[in-house]
């Protein structure tokens, strides 16, 4: 009897938490993202910064260069090519591109370390809907704050600015 009850449990666990497990946001999302389950804004790698959370860049002292090909049965195929450049003192940046059945996407990352442990982050994301041809352009703020070297915060603004056509956009996207 216990046992059918946590079978049931998770079942319906499962069943609450499947819709959450289908949706796919605008942004690119790396391999690794994706296995994740979309998390990775808190503290992205590399050139996920770009996309989730501009203001990381400056805690990755790097220059990447990535490319990626994402399938999935409901969202189709996702090509990217990004780079981006974290080692100058004057900001970190990046920008990213990517070319989904539906549309392309622009996304620029800036991020500035404003003292040893605050950074702030810009981020900009201009989609060209292949349907309507409009362009669209989206705004992300963000700071990341590193209290220890086990505990981090980031807090992150989506969406600043969202106009009717971004709204459209993303609505087709979680369909």
């Amino acid at each position: 009897m216990r046992m059918m009850k946590t079978t049931l449990t998770h079942l319906i666990i499962l069943c609450l938490f499947a819709p959450i497990l289908t949706a796919s946001a605008v942004e690119y999302q790396s391999p690794r993202t994706l296995a994740l389950g979309g998390a990775g804004r808190g503290a992205p790698l590399l050139n996920d910064s770009i996309y989730l959370n501009p203001s990381y860049a400056s805690y990755n002292p790097i220059y990447a260069a990535s490319g990626g090909y994402v399938w999935t049965n409901n969202h189709g195929r996702n090509y990217n090519a990004s780079i981006q450049d974290s080692r100058t003192e004057l900001f970190q940046g990046g920008v990213g591109y990517t070319e989904h059945e539906n549309y392309n996407a622009i996304n620029l990352g800036l991020s500035k370390e404003i003292v040893k442990q605050l950074g702030i982050g810009l981020g900009m994301k201009v989609i060209d809907d292949h349907g309507t041809n409009h362009l669209t352009t989206d705004y992300t703020f963000s700071t990341s704050f590193i209290a220890t070297q086990w505990l981090y915060a980031s807090f992150i603004v989506d969406n600043i600015e969202q106009s009717q056509e971004m709204r459209r956009i993303q609505a087709q996207a979680r369909t």
